[in-house]
């Protein structure tokens, strides 16, 4: 919560250096990269499983493909 605070507070400081027409350029920010939660993590496990399971559909049905040419061994 606090990461994404401060990115806000981040870009509003850039917005109003050019607003009020400051001298110089804007300080140079970079927004805070927050932290892999439990759920995050699941998420991606999820991710890994559904890809996995795609490229093995997609091996399945490319044996059927007329351009398919079976692997020597």
């Amino acid at each position: 919560m606090q990461a994404t605070e401060i990115t806000y507070l981040q870009t509003l400081l850039r917005i109003m250096w050019v607003g009020l027409r400051l001298k110089g350029d804007p300080p140079k920010t970079s927004p805070v990269k927050t932290p892999k939660t439990a759920r995050d993590h699941a998420a991606d496990k999820a991710a890994e499983g559904r890809q996995e399971t795609h490229l093995a559909r997609v091996a399945q049905l490319r044996k059927y493909s007329p351009t398919y040419q079976q692997q020597a061994g």
